[in-house]
């Protein structure tokens, strides 16, 4: 696997992105035109990927796709880099739609398909994987087989330094399938650039954003986006929240964490933080209880956040992986390779 961004690809690229889509996309809209423009450009040269593409849904999915074909056709000379072998996804995915232009029985299918294979999009890795998934988009706009389509998004941020173990990936699986209609919902899987407690964050934040790609890369409810998080700013990060809930089918924020950082989130709402009290306030946080902290302090956090801010929480099923970041980075590579999710990450370590 390429890197998934590379270190001049600017970090506030991807969050205004997301920003604009996540309103009302349009051919119209010169601006979200002019940023999706440049996106493509980064994806062209092989320094991001269309990650965005896996958190939109419905009129939104379909408006972007429409914007992606306008952009291409208006500049065809628009460079692609080679296509990696993750692209299998895509490109399967790419004939199950291109398919559906040749018959009708498949057309009842098209809304199941995109929600299992959703993280095919975020994977199609050139310009001209991009040009025709758009063109097979138009044929599905034509025939108005996305009206059901929509997304619950549950964000799962984290340091996920050096990354995403074991723990990780069970905690959003269960954060997928703890409530109704799994279907319907994705893990949005992010991590942290600027932190004033680690302040390593802002050096390996391309190497740890490659990893979560490797680390999620086989788990189908969780996108990786590469929005970087702000803890450094606590206007800035709840901006990031909004834009977040802005994508959600409901507009609101989803947030999966452990009880650790639930009982900072709560104990720094009570000072004042205006991104923490906007978790607590609007929205639900799906907490897993991680061995070794006691249950009396979670108790005392869930009565605060409810009490204080209405908070819902929804409590995860006792972790099977109860592991700490920090001890696996306290291991020789070698002693960390056990607790990688996956062959991909191994690759990388």
């Amino acid at each position: 696997m390429n890197k998934r961004i590379e270190a001049d690809y600017p970090h506030t690229q991807k969050e205004t992105v997301l920003a604009l889509l996540g309103k009302k996309p349009s051919v119209d809209n010169s601006p979200a035109m002019d940023i999706l423009k440049e996106e493509l450009g980064y994806i062209a040269q092989g320094k991001t990927t269309p990650d965005f593409l896996e958190v939109l849904s419905g009129p939104r999915l379909l408006a972007t796709m429409g914007m992606i074909r306008e952009i291409v056709s208006q500049n065809p000379t628009i460079s692609t880099n080679t296509a990696s072998p993750a692209n299998i996804r895509s490109q399967l995915f790419k004939q199950f739609l291109v398919d559906l232009q040749k018959t009708t029985e498949a057309k009842v299918n098209v809304t199941p398909f995109l929600r299992s294979q959703r993280k095919a999009l975020g994977l199609a890795g050139s310009i001209s994987d991009l040009a025709e998934l758009s063109a097979t988009f138009a044929c599905i706009e034509d025939w108005d087989l996305l009206g059901q389509d929509h997304l619950d998004l549950i964000q799962y941020p984290g340091t996920f330094n050096p990354f995403p173990h074991r723990g990780h990936l069970e905690v959003a699986q269960m954060a997928h399938t703890t409530e109704n209609d799994p279907a319907t919902r994705r893990v949005i899987v992010s991590t942290t650039i600027l932190n004033p407690n680690k302040p390593e964050d802002a050096k390996n934040f391309p190497e740890r954003l490659d990893n979560l790609q490797r680390g999620f890369l086989l788990e189908s409810h969780a996108s990786v986006i590469g929005l970087a998080g702000d803890y450094l700013n606590s206007a800035h990060r709840k901006q990031q929240w909004e834009i977040a809930a802005q994508l959600d089918s409901e507009q609101r924020l989803r947030l999966a964490c452990g009880s650790d950082t639930f009982a900072k989130i709560v104990s720094r709402a009570l000072e004042g933080a205006v991104d923490d009290q906007f978790i607590l306030r609007e929205g639900t946080v799906y907490v897993s209880d991680r061995k070794g902290i006691k249950n009396e302090n979670l108790k005392k956090d869930l009565e605060t956040a409810q009490t204080v801010f209405s908070t819902k929480v929804v409590i995860l099923p006792e972790a099977q992986f109860a592991l700490s970041g920090t001890l696996v980075r306290a291991l020789p590579i070698p002693g960390r390779r056990p607790y990688s999710p996956n062959e991909f990450v191994r690759a990388a370590i």
